[in-house]
C-alpha cells in the first residue's frame, strides 16, 4: 500500500492529517476540534508524534514511544541535574534560573514576594530556525 503524504510548510506528516492542514483544496481533520487552540493553528499530540516517527525510522508504533518517552526522560533527568542538552541543528536545553522577586496580586494590590525558582528552557538550533521559515 502506498504511502501518502500531507504537507504542512515545510512538514511532511506520511499518512498522519493534522487539524488545519491543506490537501489539494480541501481542509483535512482529525479528531475532536481543539477548540482551546488558536484558529487556524495546529498542534501535533503524542500519539501523532509516535506515529510519524514509527513511519520515519521504519519502526512499530510500541518502539517509537519507548523512544520518544527514554528521550524525554534522558533531558529531564539531565536537566534535573543542572546538565545542558544540546542536540546540533536542533537546540539547547537548559535551566534558567529566575530570582526572587516581588510581585502584585491583582485583585487586592497587596505587594507579595515570589520565590526563585529553576524552570527549563529551549533555545532553537540554526537548522530548526531555517527550516521553519
Amino acid at each position: 500500500m502506498p504511502s501518502r503524504a500531507i504537507s504542512a510548510g515545510s512538514q511532511v506528516f506520511a499518512d498522519r492529517p493534522v487539524s488545519g492542514i491543506r490537501q489539494g483544496d480541501q481542509k483535512v481533520s482529525i479528531g475532536p476540534s481543539r477548540s482551546n487552540y488558536p484558529r487556524g493553528h495546529t498542534y501535533m499530540n503524542k500519539s501523532e508524534l509516535v506515529a510519524a516517527v514509527a513511519d520515519a525510522a521504519e519502526l512499530s508504533k510500541t518502539d517509537a514511544g519507548k523512544a520518544i518517552d527514554a528521550l524525554v526522560e534522558v533531558i529531564a533527568n539531565a536537566l534535573k541535574n543542572d546538565d545542558k542538552v544540546s542536540l546540533v541543528g536542533f537546540g539547547t536545553f537548559a535551566i534558567r534560573a529566575r530570582a526572587e522577586r516581588t510581585g502584585r496580586n491583582p485583585k487586592t494590590g497587596k505587594t507579595l514576594k515570589i520565590a526563585a525558582s529553576k524552570n527549563p528552557s529551549f533555545k532553537a538550533g540554526k537548522a530548526l530556525k531555517d527550516a521553519v521559515k
